[in-house]
């Protein structure tokens, strides 16, 4: 099932745990609609497997830039952002709902949406030079869930600020506030041996509490992804992510 752009693997030497790695790097692995299908897809098959566990990573210097702001860019009309950030909520669901213990290694740059990814998953190891951002306000968008599952994570105070000045955070920073569980020089191995302690947890317990976290905040979620799909389409977000592809050159995410 794998796809140019996500890939599906076996992390080394283990055939019981499953790498869903994102492979766009000359983006920085920035996910655009059809992106955020195929990593929804792949998470999902690997969160139905026989594997004992699933890790999410990144090919290249990063883990994920977030949405592809020229993807965003292009959407013209409410529906096509709400269509737009559906898609990604249910690729986020997917990952926040998997029965198996999943984790994140993180090789790099995590933004946007994929800095909101590491709110999700069990555990997150990072290599010390990573950083963390949540860059959304300088947009004139928002991060839907460091707005409420982080609230939960961090405290309601320490989310809002982050959200509210686009923290940038060192991966020890962010291994301060509970956002990174390991800062480590080999992510995905201190991942493997991370997940190796859930494998008593029974799977029942396990899927059990995560869908008890994730539906109390569902209202919530569903208002916040609304709220930016509202946003994406306002003139005051569309010039200032015109601008910030300008500032860059013109250059792509």
């Amino acid at each position: 099932m794998s796809g140019d752009r996500v890939v599906l693997e076996h992390a080394p030497g283990r055939e019981d745990i499953l790498v869903v790695r994102l492979n766009r790097p000359r983006k920085l692995n920035a996910l655009d609609l059809d992106m955020w299908k195929e990593l929804g897809a792949l998470v999902g098959s690997a969160c139905s497997s026989n594997a004992r566990g699933v890790i999410l990573t990144g090919t290249g210097r990063a883990f994920s830039a977030g949405d592809d702001i020229n993807a965003m860019l292009a959407l013209d009309t409410l529906d096509e952002a709400r269509r737009f950030f559906k898609t990604l909520a249910g690729t986020m669901e997917a990952i926040a709902l998997c029965p198996k213990p999943i984790a994140a290694a993180v090789n790099g740059i995590a933004a946007g949406g994929g800095a909101e990814m590491l709110l999700l998953v069990d555990y997150v190891a990072a290599v010390p030079e990573a950083m963390i951002g949540y860059p959304e306000a300088n947009l004139g968008l928002i991060p839907p869930l460091l707005a409420t599952v982080g609230s939960m994570i961090l405290g309601l105070k320490t989310a809002r600020r982050l959200a509210l000045v686009g923290a940038w955070l060192t991966a020890e920073e962010a291994r301060k506030l509970g956002i990174v569980d390991e800062v480590a020089s080999d992510p995905l191995a201190a991942a493997v041996k991370a997940l190796e302690g859930f494998h008593a947890t029974p799977g029942q317990s396990l899927a059990s509490v995560k869908r008890i976290q994730y539906e109390a905040l569902r209202a919530l979620l569903d208002h916040a992804v609304e709220e930016l799909a509202r946003l994406v389409v306002t003139g005051e977000a569309r010039a200032r992510m015109r601008a910030f592809l300008e500032s860059r050159g013109g250059k792509k995410q």
